[in-house]
């Protein structure tokens, strides 16, 4: 009997990642249009101001390191700012989890030939094992309660838009994740 709760709970939980996986991609499709495009730098400033409660809270300083040279990058708006809270959450939330005073999130943008690259590195646990390597995998989450479909949404954004999105392996010096964007 309590087996079987359990998994009804789980196909439960597993249709309402579906769901979100869904609406998310049809959002997606709305937003990917070949004319959009966004400043990355505003989009950081942005997030840094919607989370700086959280940070605040947590006594996590956010720094923000931008390349004021950086051009428009072939991308939405949302989408985009959806995969840097992500990112910084999660961050947020590593260092939380591991008590960690002087916390701090380092957001960086760079202008390459064709692509701007953000990177977002904190000083928290970081990730080792197969971490580096599964952490994009839908449903793989280092968190107990973690549901393991950020990542998976934040790598089917920035491919949407033609980008690429991957992690370092930093552990025990913190986790390092960087994604590009074509230039306009």
């Amino acid at each position: 009997e309590k087996l079987a709760r359990n998994l009804e709970q789980a196909l439960l939980q597993t249709q309402r990642a579906a769901g979100v996986i869904r609406d998310l991609r049809g959002f997606l499709a709305q937003e990917a249009s070949p004319d959009a495009s966004t400043d990355v730098n505003a989009i950081a400033r942005t997030v840094k101001q919607l989370l700086s409660i959280e940070s605040d809270a947590a006594g996590v300083t956010v720094e923000l390191a931008l390349d004021e040279s950086l051009g428009p990058c072939k991308a939405g708006r949302t989408p985009i700012e959806h995969v840097l809270i992500n990112l910084m959450r999660n961050s947020l939330d590593a260092i939380r989890e591991a008590k960690l005073s002087g916390g701090s999130i380092r957001v960086s943008t760079h202008a390459g030939k064709d692509s701007a690259e953000v990177t977002v590195a904190d000083n928290g646990p970081g990730l080792g094992g197969d971490a580096v390597q599964r952490a994009f995998d839908a449903f793989f989450s280092t968190r107990p309660r973690g549901l393991g479909m950020g990542l998976s949404v934040c790598r089917s954004i920035v491919s949407s838009y033609g980008g690429k999105i991957w992690a370092d392996p930093e552990l025990g010096t913190g986790a390092v994740f960087h994604f590009t964007l074509p230039l306009v």
